[in-house]
């Protein structure tokens, strides 16, 4: 192994400490910091001899991480992942297993913290402007719809 290649594997290494990674991701990042299509082959081929970098594992955690912690429609994490290098059919292997009751509960959780702003609206304008808000965090119309209902039935 050369010394540009262990430069550059120790470079991926370090980008791996911090979160996972896709291989998109880290091919794009070892570009950045000059290393050749050969080099980059070779870096990444080991990661995936070592299981250190595998983009299942990653568009599940990102999915789990944006639903669960930051309350992300499937959306705006289905763009994300498009945005990460995953391919089609692996988003939608990943994103049928996503649970639509989580993601109401997540969506009600954000209308809860709007539940101030919203307080001295009408009716109608109250509930477009939740409309508006979870739509812009990626959620689906059948989401925002029940997660909607749900939460003025809270009030």
């Amino acid at each position: 192994m050369s010394d540009n290649v262990q430069k550059y594997r120790n470079r991926a290494l370090h980008l791996l400490k911090y979160r996972p990674r896709s291989v998109a991701e880290i091919k794009q990042r070892l570009q950045k910091a000059g290393a050749l299509e050969e080099e980059i082959k070779e870096v990444i081929d080991t990661l995936l001899e070592h299981d250190l970098l595998n983009d299942k594992e990653f568009a599940q955690w990102l999915v789990t991480s944006r639903v669960s912690h930051k309350s992300r429609g499937i959306q705006a994490v289905k763009a994300e992942l498009y945005k990460f290098g995953i391919d089609k059919e692996l988003i939608k292997e990943i994103i049928s297993k996503v649970d639509s009751e989580e993601l109401v509960e997540s969506a009600k959780l954000l209308l809860e913290k709007k539940r101030s702003k919203l307080a001295g609206l009408e009716a109608f304008k109250q509930k477009q402007k939740a409309f508006q808000y979870l739509s812009s965090r990626g959620y689906s119309y059948d989401i925002i719809r029940t997660a909607i209902d749900a939460w003025q039935e809270d009030k």
